[in-house]
């Protein structure tokens, strides 16, 4: 039992699925969280479900003293279920992917080892990538390897990084072949 919630033995059924979790379960976790942890703000599943779109500037619907928090824990929610964890730059990678996949570049493109990988593969790197942050920059290279999009010339990679990184603001690794 957390605060006035009974958690029974159905509700903890989706915490098999790859990163998907029940709303309730998810609320019950950060509930902890927040009592456990000072300034930290826990947002409830069953409101951030309800935010307006992205239109409306989201610190209208945080509480007052938002700005002197540490932490600021927001549910993603996809159609249909609860992401616990989702990776910003495997998700952009992904992304950037998929746009280069409808482009007509002049040389040839590798792009990253990750896009091939099952969701394990993708999760191990992804760990790897985290690990690897305070590594020099020669051991950091052969860890960012897996999300790097290379490219054979020059104007290529120049394009790919003016859509994606400029105009489309995603996170990515690059780079092109000399």
């Amino acid at each position: 039992m957390v605060d006035n919630i009974i958690l029974s033995r159905s509700d903890f059924w989706s915490l098999g699925l790859d990163r998907d979790i029940d709303g309730m379960i998810l609320n019950c976790c950060l509930k902890v969280i927040a009592k456990r942890v000072q300034h930290v703000f826990a947002g409830d599943s069953y409101v951030i479900a309800t935010f307006p779109s992205t239109s409306v500037n989201p610190m209208d619907h945080l509480p007052d003293n938002a700005t002197s928090l540490q932490w600021i824990l927001l549910p993603v929610f996809v159609p249909g279920h609860w992401i616990l964890c989702e990776d910003a730059l495997l998700r952009d990678t992904i992304e950037a992917a998929k746009w280069c996949t409808t482009q007509p570049f002049k040389g040839k493109l590798s792009l990253p080892q990750v896009i091939s990988m099952d969701q394990k593969g993708r999760l191990k790197a992804v760990e790897r990538l985290r690990i690897s942050e305070g590594l020099d920059e020669e051991e950091n290279e052969g860890v960012r390897e897996s999300f790097l999009f290379l490219f054979s010339l020059q104007e290529d990679h120049e394009a790919f990084c003016t859509e994606i990184m400029d105009t489309r603001h995603l996170q990515a690794f690059s780079a092109f072949e000399v």
